[in-house]
């Protein structure tokens, strides 16, 4: 045993021997304070635990708050963009039904012309009477398009342009501000060298866009838009190398126009029902299309 510890205990027997009975009540006491201390700390832990508790769920409060006003706030943008949407694309089918009209009256007006010049020229000559089964194109409503092979004329592209061709599948193509230019010949990354037919546009209007690109092993590359969807071109001229176009003009008339069978008419606006177009390449304007998606399958070629 140390000397503390002896002098500790010496210490306590002779306060025993003075005091009798004074040293139990003190460590009663002492006991008693640290009991209670400890309850004091043991009720201010739990006080804490209280205040902690209640700042995460003030915070939880307020995240939730805050999370609740933002997808309040997206769910109005959301609304405010399908309101707009709405509007563009009623408007655009408003001015794609318009165009539709005007194609048909300047087709209208073309086959009036047509059939006056063919009345004109079947009428007489000199007093005789001309038969009006000889005259080409005599009677018919609406030109067709003659096979015919034509040199063409070599185009400089604004781009180089792909060896594979891709593919429009439509329910409906409004072109404004048309202008047919003819075939001519490009050249592809390769070096080959094919024929199409060159046209510009001011304004193109495609119903249902779906784009098409075949890859090697029969598999298939699309782009599609939400169905009852109108994909507009805008802000530019547009040009277009069609390889062939097929559908039906002013909704009526079915028709294949390619290198081969080129458009009888120059006509300043035409629409297409049910298209299917074989593209070379296309360039210029700007492209607004909704509900874009893509997706892969192993179906092809899309032609065989």
């Amino acid at each position: 045993m140390g000397l503390g510890e002896g002098l500790a205990e010496l210490g306590e027997g002779v306060w025993d021997l003075l005091t009798p009975g004074e040293r139990a009540e003190y460590e009663q006491a002492r006991r008693e304070a640290e009991e209670e201390a400890e309850r004091e700390r043991q009720a201010e832990a739990e006080a804490e635990a209280e205040r902690e508790a209640a700042a995460r769920a003030e915070e939880e409060a307020e995240r939730q708050r805050r999370a609740e006003e933002q997808a309040a706030a997206e769910e109005a943008e959301r609304q405010r963009q399908a309101e707009a949407e709405a509007e563009r694309e009623a408007a655009a089918r408003e001015e794609a039904e318009a165009a539709e009209r005007e194609a048909e009256e300047a087709a209208e007006a073309e086959r009036q012309r047509r059939e006056e010049e063919n009345e004109e020229a079947g009428a007489t000559e000199d007093g005789q009477e001309i038969d009006a089964d000889a005259i080409p194109g005599a009677g018919e409503p609406f030109p067709c398009p003659e096979e015919l092979r034509v040199p063409g004329e070599d185009e400089q592209t604004a781009f180089t342009l792909p060896d594979d061709s891709w593919y429009l599948d439509a329910t409906y193509l409004t072109l404004r501000g048309l202008s047919y230019h003819g075939v001519v010949n490009v050249t592809t990354a390769s070096g080959n060298v094919k024929q199409v037919l060159k046209f510009t546009a001011d304004k193109l209007d495609i119903g249902d866009l779906h784009q098409i690109v075949d890859a090697p092993g029969g598999v298939r590359y699309h782009v599609a838009t939400a169905p009852g969807s109108n994909s507009t071109f805008r802000n530019g001229t547009v040009t277009m190398y069609t390889e062939r176009l097929e559908g039906n003009l002013f909704g009526v008339i079915p028709v294949v126009f390619d290198a081969e069978h080129q458009p009888p008419l120059d006509l300043p606006i035409a629409h297409f029902t049910d298209v299917f177009v074989t593209q070379a390449g296309q360039f210029g304007g700007t492209l607004s299309m909704r509900g874009m998606h893509s997706y892969t399958t192993a179906d092809g070629p899309t032609v065989p």
